[in-house]
């Protein structure tokens, strides 16, 4: 348990930051152990309606959604159904005729090192905020039909380039392998075991603990829509909460109804790419002090989530905020959090 003095200064930390961005509300979570060992809630869902956030008020996880793509992952390797380092195009077609000679493997997908770009090149967003609660986002239909007019940017597994179109078609495969659409695999094998029941796809507008995204370099800020990312699914459509995500944490210590054995967690866990971006099996890695940290952040125009944890002194810590000024602050305000527990 951490003493009253860490709390303060945990709080002194978040606080700076929620002045310093101007942030409409932000949750934050602490799990050591089994336990919930600190969360907080401040500011409000909607600037209208002043509703006040909740640790569980949902928050767009954005890219987070990668860590429960490659959790889906390992259930399947766990079970039998793939290898790592079998070629995606065994199991997929259409990505058969795009990667004939079986060089792109699960792996690759899961560590963003199979050379496929950001995007694919049919893919355009506008630049500003003009039109953007009007975008609409490809089908993976769409994403399989532009690998005809894709060029991989370098051989697979001798770089990294973070990849939304690598994560969406993963887990497309998987949903192929698993005969059902990805979104009830992610439910059934993921979210349902560990009890995350506030998790979901798409919240509705309406409810009252669904925070509000705002784009705030704007003024007055712009409201950004609870989109779906379509063919991008499984690369960022999920809404959580703090209290969910602190039994996502846990579930990273082992013996858990995720049903992954240690050895699994720890290969997620291990870092099997070093340069530019270390990365395990969907999390990214870091070191903190002796301490090795997995993290993952999520960012679109109106959120910002962020979660790192210390697996082997069972730590996590998860951040939240439905506006995203800059996201790079709010990682490094988790990391921060995580150096105060790691130290004290």
């Amino acid at each position: 348990m951490t003493t009253d003095w860490n709390q303060r200064v945990i709080e002194g930390l978040v606080q700076a930051v929620v002045d310093e961005l101007g942030l409409p509300g932000l949750a934050v979570g602490i799990v050591r152990d089994d336990a919930t060992l600190y969360t907080a809630a401040q500011g409000v869902t909607n600037l209208e309606s002043k509703h006040p956030v909740s640790t569980r008020t949902l928050f767009r996880l954005g890219s987070i959604t990668k860590v429960f793509t490659a959790t889906l992952l390992m259930t399947f390797v766990e079970a039998g159904q793939v290898n790592l380092d079998d070629a995606v195009g065994e199991y997929l077609p259409q990505f058969k005729a795009f990667d004939p000679e079986g060089k792109i493997t699960f792996q690759h997908l899961a560590t963003h090192t199979s050379g496929l770009p950001m995007m694919p090149p049919t893919v355009t967003f506008p630049e500003g905020i003009e039109g953007i609660q009007e975008v609409t986002f490809p089908s993976i239909d769409d994403l399989l039909d532009a690998l005809d007019q894709t060029e991989l940017l370098f051989a697979p597994g001798s770089d990294f380039t973070y990849s939304n179109y690598g994560v969406g078609i993963l887990g497309h495969t998987l949903a192929i392998i698993g005969q059902k659409p990805y979104r009830e695999l992610v439910a059934e094998r993921v979210l349902q075991p560990i009890d995350m029941t506030d998790t979901v796809f798409d919240p509705h507008p309406s409810q009252l603990d669904a925070a509000t995204g705002y784009i705030l370099f704007v003024n007055p800020p712009v409201i950004m829509p609870m989109v779906d990312i379509g063919g991008f699914t499984p690369a960022g459509q999920l809404f959580s909460n703090i209290e969910d995500m602190l039994k996502f944490a846990r579930a990273q210590w082992g013996q858990s109804a995720l049903g992954l054995s240690q050895q699994r967690l720890t290969e997620m866990q291990t870092t099997r790419w070093e340069k530019q971006q270390p990365m395990g099996i969907g999390w990214k890695t870091l070191e903190i002090g002796d301490s090795q940290c997995v993290y993952h952040g999520g960012a679109d125009p109106g959120y910002v989530s962020y979660l790192i944890a210390e697996p082997k002194q069972r730590l996590g810590v998860i951040l939240m905020t439905n506006a995203a000024p800059s996201p790079e602050r709010i990682e490094s305000l988790g990391n921060d959090i995580m150096l105060e527990l790691l130290t004290t």
